[in-house]
């Protein structure tokens, strides 16, 4: 099958020098394909088809993930069912997120990449209701190349990946790394958190018609706790990745209860009975980014039947009391960012580590730690490739030292490397032989983690380790 990514044209992905070029030096302009603007198409030999779901219940009990699967229709033959990148009550949605960040910035976040920080008390007086019109006037009308309702590929069992997404974000935010994971051969399922941490999300009361009940991004007052407010919030998240889980179990086939409705698909557009048995569920993978690095953290240590995971640019804070570290058991990989790596969140991450205390037999479990040079935390977004403008990429934290096409390849295929080496059990990583090659001929953006270190000077002197 066709290597899609490899016949577009790569914006930017083959800088010069150890930086891999600045964005400043590369364009990273959107393709455009039968007269559709979007993202750039799926990197790996499958293309992608994609359902909404929604189970019925509320935010308590019920599930909302975007599942995206291998699927044998042709991405470019079917530009018609391309989705929207976001709707327009998620982009105003951003705004609140953008103003509640403006009345307190999250502990443990560093702000040097946002430059707009400097005048967030703006932010406050920014109207939300125009602000779609505004977007689309500056970025134009944005796809997604995903195939909705499209058959999924049953030729074989599929690996499952659950996606946690960060704060202010949605199930949409991050669809390069969801659908770049998916026409590697895994089925992704990307949860929308409705915790309140998210832009925007919203549940369907069984009515008729169905009331649409909106969860708006949850403001943390200037005096409120904010380390119980966030830790009951990354709880909630665990809760929502494992029903998630329980989900995609269920949808396989392999776990008994009630048929599972889509309150979505309203005219039975897409018949889940599709979806039985295309996942191989032996060793399913959690992933998330930022807040949804902590969740994945978290449900690593709550949930046993997640086998392996990946922590993007984890923000700890949300686990600052928790001890969970010492006694996690699967294989986990933290891929940072170089400008999201505040000393408290390192110290964090480096509970992770495995114990000199233990022997080499109890430290077999694989722990990687490595950042990803001239990166910034919001590289992993989809955001850097819709922003035309350079001076507003800055004024919001999207500018990048590393080209963003080039940090957004290294980053998904060492995903996709991690993952093959954990869960593939019959050749799935043989369908492209050219990640692990692609990730050496990058190597020279990648460095350990370094862990600060408490030192006779007090708390301002530390060593690395």
């Amino acid at each position: 099958m066709t290597f899609f990514w490899r016949n577009q044209q790569n914006n930017g992905s083959s800088g010069s020098g150890g930086g891999g070029g600045s964005e400043q030096q590369h364009s990273v302009g959107l393709p455009t394909t039968n007269g559709k603007r979007h993202l750039p198409l799926p990197r790996g030999p499958h293309s992608v088809g994609f359902i909404d779901l929604m189970t019925p219940g509320d935010p308590e009990t019920g599930s909302f993930v975007r599942v995206l699967y291998p699927t044998e229709e042709q991405c470019i033959e079917s530009t018609e069912k391309w989705p929207l990148w976001s709707e327009d009550d998620y982009l105003t949605g951003f705004v609140n997120f953008v103003q509640a960040m403006s009345v307190r910035w999250p502990s443990w976040a560093p702000k040097d990449e946002f430059y707009g920080e400097k005048f967030s008390y703006l932010t406050q007086f920014m109207p939300s209701a125009p602000f779609p019109t505004v977007f689309r006037m500056m970025n134009g009308t944005v796809h997604v190349p995903i195939i909705e309702n499209a058959a999924p590929d049953s030729s074989r069992q599929w690996p499952l990946v659950v996606f946690s997404h960060g704060l202010g974000c949605a199930r949409n935010i991050y669809s390069r790394v969801c659908y770049d994971l998916a026409s590697y051969g895994f089925v992704v399922a990307a949860v929308e958190h409705r915790d309140g941490s998210g832009c925007l999300s919203y549940w369907l009361e069984d009515s008729k018609p169905a009331t649409r009940n909106i969860i708006p991004h949850k403001w943390i007052a200037a005096n409120a706790d904010e380390y119980h407010a966030r830790n009951k919030q990354v709880h909630h998240r665990a809760a929502e990745v494992s029903r998630a889980l329980d989900l995609m179990t269920r949808l396989n086939g392999d776990m008994e209860g009630e048929v599972v409705k889509n309150v979505l698909d309203t005219n039975g557009a897409f018949n889940l009975e599709r979806l039985k048995g295309i996942m191989d569920l032996s060793s399913p993978a959690i992933c998330g980014h930022s807040f949804g690095g902590a969740t994945t953290c978290l449900a690593l240590a709550k949930d046993s039947r997640f086998r392996v995971g990946i922590a993007l640019d984890a923000w700890m804070f949300p686990l600052k009391e928790e001890d969970i570290g010492a006694d996690l058991e699967q294989p986990l990989f933290f891929i940072n960012a170089d400008t999201f790596r505040c000393d408290e969140t390192l110290r964090k991450i480096s509970e992770f580590r495995l114990s000199p205390e233990k022997s080499a037999e109890e430290n077999a479990v694989d722990r990687r730690f490595q950042y990803i040079k001239g990166s910034v935390h919001q590289n992993t977004l989809d955001l850097p490739f819709i922003f035309q403008f350079s001076l507003v990429k800055k004024f919001v934290g999207l500018l990048s030292e590393t080209c963003p096409e080039t940090v957004i390849d290294l980053n998904n295929k060492l995903m996709v490397q991690f993952l093959w080496k954990h869960l593939s059990k019959d050749g799935a990583g043989s369908s492209d032989s050219d990640v692990d090659s692609d990730i050496t001929k990058r190597s020279d953006l990648l460095e350990e983690l370094k862990f600060p270190v408490a030192t006779a000077t007090g708390l301002s002197g530390y060593s690395w380790i």
